[in-house]
């Protein structure tokens, strides 16, 4: 019987294929060590939970915050009942946590305007002076 040589490309191809395979595997395991973020995941995003609720008493209450923009500034107001008298906005920009800013909002009744703000994409969250979360939202300066 004639031996043909065609019977070993399949059988070299495929053990090559498991070998790099292998290969990867040991190096993946070697030089990236997996380990958790969080020892605990559940009870470090237990704060989840408490602004989803804060987010729906504040709807419930019927409340909104409202944001006009305009070239560099951006006023807030407080559409419904204000039963809290002073806030504090917190406005983040995430692309640059440098120009990041909270700034006391003394009456919640009276629209609050914040100028020199840079383009682009900014989030607020307002909160009660003791520090509890009431709502957020998203914004884009011109």
């Amino acid at each position: 019987m004639k031996f043909n040589a065609w019977m070993l490309a399949p059988v070299l191809l495929l053990g090559t294929t498991v070998a790099f395979c292998v290969l990867i595997i040991v190096i993946a395991y070697a030089v990236v060590r997996p380990r958790p973020v969080e020892t605990n995941p559940w009870l470090a995003s237990t704060h989840e939970d408490a602004k989803h609720n804060a987010r729906r008493r504040f709807i419930a209450e019927d409340r909104h915050l409202s944001v006009a923009t305009a070239t560099g500034a951006v006023t807030f107001s407080l559409v419904g009942p204000a039963t809290v008298a002073a806030w504090q906005v917190r406005l983040y920009r995430p692309n640059d946590p440098a120009q990041d800013r909270l700034v006391p909002w003394r009456d919640g009744a009276q629209p609050m305007v914040v100028s020199d703000l840079a383009a682009g994409a900014w989030q607020v969250s307002i909160s009660d002076v003791g520090g509890t979360w009431l709502t957020e939202t998203a914004f884009s300066v011109p």
